[in-house]
């Protein structure tokens, strides 16, 4: 038990220290390394990516934590990557798996590469859900 403890503080802290990382580089760029176009607004919706996990995917938390990187790895080779938010057992949702892209043109792009795979021997059902609704459901979780 004490050792998938450690190994689970060790995950999450790789986990948040690549993400500190992340942010510190692009603070740390230079004005003219910037893009020079505003970032047009987030698309108005979310991806939700209908049973992709059961509860035997993240019956502990190393398992939840490695499922998350693995998914996020996924959705990151697909276009910009803006969040992921994986439900956990007892979160309403649960099962589903939500992502947002940086642009409309990358989440439609990620949209029909996704409907186009199978995870776990099934296809993968993807709709959208309205930003509002998605906040309501990650806020009552």
């Amino acid at each position: 038990m004490n050792v998938a403890l450690a190994r689970l503080e060790g995950l999450l802290a790789e986990y948040v220290e690549s993400k500190a990382l992340d942010e510190e580089r692009g603070k740390n760029e230079k004005p003219s390394e910037r893009p020079s176009k505003p970032h047009p607004p987030p698309p108005s919706a979310v991806l939700k990516l209908h049973s992709l996990c059961s509860s035997e995917d993240m019956s502990t938390d190393l398992e939840y934590v490695e499922l998350c990187r693995e998914i996020e790895e996924e959705l990151a080779s697909l276009g910009d990557l803006e969040f992921l938010h994986v439900p956990r057992f007892q979160e309403r949702e649960f099962g589903h798996v939500f992502c947002g892209y940086r642009t409309s043109r990358g989440q439609e792009d990620a949209q029909s590469m996704l409907e186009e795979r199978t995870f776990g021997g099934k296809r993968c059902v993807v709709t959208t859900v309205p930003r509002g609704e998605f906040e309501m459901i990650r806020s009552n979780n």
